[in-house]
């Protein structure tokens, strides 16, 4: 046996006990006051406040889809019905109800994301909460925005992973709901698609590719049905009509905009700039 190393051993691992508790206190801090803050906030959550105004716009048969808006609402139809029923609670529960959404779902994403990374850290291991408190901390500006805006990026990701951990269980049935609900929140999430039926072990069999897209179309089923409780199916298929005949027109509005990165944006300066 060696003292000196034994010593130099029990110092570090109490250096390390030292850190994480002072980073878990930091990120116990920046949750509590970062929910306490956007809490009580009353002009935050714009993201929020755009879907809930388009259910409200649909359950009282006005148009959903306006150009003239500010930032107006560029979802797919068939999420409405959905929204509908949020835009007849009361504002102020519902916007508490997505804080503490987006307040939670980090620590949901951190724990679908250990299967993604393949680790197995258990909810009671310091690492983990570590590791939580870390990335508020790397992540803040980030998160705040999420709080601050209302925004569902947040959620849209636990879906995706979440699909992804049950095609790696092989609940393609499952999956391919969740993964449909999270193209609905953000039509780009259709470039993850394919990681999503890669997850699986295995070469995805057409069996399996069959599970996944009945998920999607029950999820297609139960949101017209609730839809057609309350109006004609008809309304949903002018919907998706005026949706597809407005994106184009949306897109070219803000295409340009400073705060935009995506490809289009880019091949769009670079145009303007030939």
């Amino acid at each position: 046996m060696n003292p000196t190393a034994d010593f130099d051993s029990s110092r570090r691992w109490k250096m390390k006990k030292y850190v994480s508790r002072i980073i878990l206190a930091i990120g116990a801090f920046l949750v509590i006051q970062g929910f306490l803050m956007h809490a009580i906030s009353p002009g935050a959550r714009c993201d929020l406040d755009i879907l809930l105004e388009a259910g409200k716009r649909y359950a009282s048969n006005q148009a959903v889809y306006r150009l003239e808006d500010l930032n107006e609402h560029t979802k797919p139809p068939l999420l409405t019905p959905l929204l509908g029923m949020l835009a007849a609670l009361p504002r102020e529960p519902v916007r508490i109800f997505w804080d503490l959404m987006n307040l939670l779902l980090p620590f949901v994403v951190l724990g679908l994301w250990q299967g993604v990374a393949g680790t197995r850290l258990r909810w009671t291991d310091t690492r983990l909460w570590t590791a939580a408190a870390g990335a508020l901390l790397l992540l803040r500006g980030a998160w705040r925005a999420e709080m601050d805006l209302g925004q569902y990026n947040l959620l849209t990701l636990t879906l995706t992973l979440a699909a992804w951990r049950l095609v790696r269980r092989d609940g393609w049935t499952m999956a391919g709901g969740l993964a449909l609900l999270s193209l609905l929140l953000k039509p780009t999430q259709l470039f993850l698609i394919p990681w999503i039926l890669l997850a699986h072990p295995d070469r995805p069999a057409a069996g399996q590719l069959r599970r996944f897209a009945l998920g999607s179309l029950i999820l297609v089923l139960l949101l017209a049905g609730l839809d057609a409780l309350h109006q004609p199916i008809g309304k949903l298929l002018e919907a998706g009509s005026d949706w597809l005949h407005f994106l184009p027109h949306s897109s070219q509005k803000h295409i340009l905009r400073w705060d935009n990165f995506g490809i289009p944006s880019v091949l769009e300066i670079g145009r303007a700039h030939v």
